[in-house]
């Protein structure tokens, strides 16, 4: 048997006849050799659908075949077994390349139970693979499905920016594994600005600290030399486009915090800028150039022209407007100016590339905009060459979100979901509301496609599963049942686990319950339903509110304190009925053997589900000590139940740390040394990234901060506390003790602060479980 592909076909169908080479001698030994012509002595798998390929056409000429089945030019494709007299033919074809890409992975999913997951394949053994029996037809129920890469940096598994080029076709190969077909890069600009104008822009020196480097998140200070970085985006797309995906490139007024505008640049242009009200962004290089001049306005377009003739393609574009920021006081006039902005970014697109399509971002809408103003926009955008990407629909608000913004049934959008901050790493989600609002995009023919635009990338295993299957088929089985065997955790189970995947369907089952408490939401009228996990790893930025956001306990009907007192008293209604599912995450873990620990990817949803059960129960621990201080204030609580949770919590933070010294996925130090081992590090920038991890935006699940600032911060604020319980507590600055900590980690070198030998595994998991247990 032979595998026959298309000679003279784009790139993706020779890519798609070697994968199915590859894995045909992974699952059983065998190489099979690959040709262009069909010989009609012998078996063969064709890859390639007739407009392609010449073997399909003779076929369908000899009336071996009627028709494919498929939309040519789509993402459908066919698995199909033809007889040809005594011969068998395997038809593997897409309406496309990518789909093409799709038709072989998937056929080898069905047949030798090929499994495909971010981390890696599970490819099982056989003696031989059956090609016959095989009628199906898939066409996906959305034109668009991918997800956004951002540009935060920590951790090398969370941080897009950290990857390599082999990184980054793993994860490439893993998006046509799984039938996505659109993704972005939000990892800074690279070097756009030195391609765009190279008289005025230079490459800023690769050993030193970025001049426009403030602190936090806003340290842009590079870690690979800028050259590096842009010959990696050409590999990068490149790759991604051999296979047919799709990227978009950003436009219009892209200014924001990981698009600064050089120095250089605002120092020999000096542009103007456009008004604003807020306080974000408010440095020269975060402040957007004022469009109403043309030539700003052309200059950003450079900027995407920079884009598309050096890394990407001129088909589909994204803007996120005048985002994350007020132009002006009046509601009426910033409308105006955002609608204004809008306009003159799709006129100059549709004049450059008319027949480009326009993503437009939601994130504006519900930081600062009312329904009827979405409404508006709406109301006069270019079906024919805009989208909405509203990559905010799992938001609870049900009043801003996109029933409301005049899109169903009416205009092209996208449901999308955000699912986490760049402090969110912990697996989370309210399944329930997403499958709702789901099923309201499922059945909109106007709804484009589905994507998953989170600030941080593989925090969520199980939530990658749920987006690659309902980006195809959308609701077409339960994430979850008791009693039901099709479901996509079952599915998940069985293939990453192998024969261990029953136990550990038990150790997700006990999880699943506390899932929901901690989900992503942009709602101004629900507050109380979301927990969010910086109420822990804020410290001591945080540890204080109970004193002095609201210290005499009085309640304003509708402000802040109200809604965060709401939050606070829903995790309290919580606590009670809940406890019962934390312990018996850990007494199941506890049973994970050493042998069981072998298969990475076992031992990484492990100490996913340790870390996120802690962190979820020290949230709601976090959140019930502020209660009792409010109640103390109003002299409904003892000075001695506070004591006890303030010993409670330091044990689970010393717990918590343990669980992240398991693996060295949760170390600065490791990432650091991957960094290096990819192309020669700034020698400033272990500095920088801790000050782009410490910061209290981004402060999440790594174990040099729970060891060493986390626990420490909480100590403090413990102390002091303790005293102001007896009444003698001293003035203390926190905000200074904060910075203070902050430069004594920022001075420590992260070779001080590394992990130290692992734990036993079981005794930590029973210690963790008595934690929890605790009354």
């Amino acid at each position: 048997m032979k595998i026959v592909y298309a000679a003279d076909a784009p790139a993706a169908y020779r890519i798609a006849a070697d994968a199915c080479a590859e894995l045909w001698e992974k699952v059983t030994g065998q190489s099979l050799e690959l040709t262009t012509e069909l010989d009609e002595n012998e078996d063969a798998i064709i890859v390639g659908a007739d407009d392609v390929c010449d073997s399909v056409r003779v076929l369908i000429n000899e009336e071996v075949l009627d028709s494919l089945g498929i939309r040519y030019g789509t993402d459908d494709y066919c698995i199909r077994t033809l007889r040809r007299g005594t011969q068998t033919i395997l038809l593997l074809a897409g309406g496309r390349g990518r789909s093409t890409l799709y038709a072989v992975y998937d056929f080898f999913h069905r047949a030798a139970n090929c499994n495909y997951y971010w981390d890696g394949d599970t490819i099982p053994h056989r003696d031989t693979i059956e090609i016959k029996g095989y009628n199906v037809v898939e066409k996906p129920r959305f034109q668009y499905r991918g997800l956004r890469y951002f540009a935060h940096r920590s951790l090398h598994r969370f941080q897009a920016e950290h990857w390599g080029y082999d990184d980054w076709c793993r994860e490439i190969d893993w998006m046509v594994k799984r039938r996505l077909n659109y993704f972005m890069l939000r990892i800074g600009h690279d070097d756009v600005f030195q391609k765009a104008f190279p008289d005025i822009v230079s490459y800023p020196d690769p050993e030193g600290i970025l001049p426009e480097a403030t602190e936090g998140y806003d340290n842009r200070t590079l870690f690979w030399s800028l050259q590096f970085r842009g010959q990696l985006r050409k590999k990068i797309l490149q790759y991604a486009f051999d296979r047919d995906l799709i990227h978009s490139e950003d436009c219009g007024t892209m200014t924001h915090w990981y698009s600064r505008t050089p120095n250089e640049f605002l120092e020999k242009i000096k542009p103007d800028f456009v008004p604003q009200t807020t306080a974000g962004y408010r440095q020269p290089t975060g402040l957007v150039w004022d469009i109403r001049q043309k030539e700003n306005l052309e200059r950003y377009f450079k900027i995407t022209d920079a884009y598309v003739e050096n890394y990407g393609k001129p088909e589909l574009f994204h803007t996120i407007g005048l985002a994350e920021r007020m132009c002006y006081e009046e509601r009426r006039d910033n409308l105006n100016f955002k609608l204004y902005t809008y306009r003159q970014i799709c006129r100059h697109l549709r004049e450059k590339y008319p027949l480009a399509k326009l993503m437009i971002a939601s994130w504006d809408f519900v930081m600062y905009w009312k329904p009827e103003e979405v409404q508006k926009l709406v109301a006069e955008l270019d079906p024919e060459q805009c989208i909405i990407l509203d990559y905010t629909s799992e938001s609870t608000s049900t009043r801003n979100f996109f029933g409301n913004w005049g899109v169903q049934n009416k205009f092209p959008w996208v449901f999308g979901i955000f699912h986490g901050y760049e402090n969110n790493s912990d697996m989370r989600g309210d399944y329930p509301h997403i499958e709702k609002r789901l099923a309201m995009a499922k059945d909109d023919p106007m709804c484009k496609g589905m994507i998953f635009w989170p600030e941080l990338s593989h925090s969520d295993t199980l939530m990658l599963e749920y987006l690659t299957e309902n980006a195809w088929n959308p609701l077409d089985k339960p994430l979850f049942a008791e009693r039901e065997n099709r479901t996509l955790l079952v599915d998940m189970c069985r293939g990453r686990y192998g024969d261990d995947w029953m136990y550990m369907e038990q150790v997700w089952k006990r999880f699943m319950p506390i899932m929901p408490l901690s989900h992503w939401s942009y709602d101004r009228e629900n507050a109380c339903y979301m927990m969010d996990n910086r109420d822990v790893f804020f410290g001591i930025h945080s540890a204080p509110r109970a004193l002095t956001v609201n210290p005499t306990g009085k309640i304003e009907p509708g402000s802040n304190v109200e809604r965060y007192e709401q939050t606070i008293r829903y995790a309290t209604d919580l606590e009670y009925p809940l406890r019962e599912h934390y312990a018996p995450v850990y007494e199941r873990l506890a049973g994970v053997t050493e042998q069981m620990r072998e298969n990475p990817m076992l031992l990484r949803d492990a100490v996913d589900l340790a870390r996120s059960t802690m962190s979820r129960h020290l949230n709601t621990q976090e959140m019930l000590l502020e209660m009792q201080i409010r109640d103390f204030l109003r002299g409904s609580a003892d000075a001695d139940g506070i004591r006890e949770r303030c010993a409670r919590i330091m044990r689970e933070l010393a717990l918590f740390a343990e669980i992240l010294a398991l693996t060295p996925e949760y170390s600065l130090g490791d990432s650091l040394e991957k960094l290096k081992a990819e192309a020669p590090v700034n020698q400033h920038f272990e500095r920088t990234l801790k000050d782009n991890a410490v910061n209290g935006y981004c402060r999440s699940h790594i174990y040099e901060l729970a060891q060493y600032v986390y626990i420490p911060e909480h100590q403090i604020y413990f102390d002091w506390l303790d005293k102001f319980l007896d009444g003698n507590a001293p003035e203390i600055d926190f905000g200074a003790i904060v910075r203070e900590m902050r430069e004594q980690f920022l001075d420590t070198p992260l070779s001080d602060m590394a992990p130290s030998a692992p734990a036993d595994w079981r005794d930590l998991m029973l210690r963790a479980k008595a934690a929890v247990e605790e009354r």
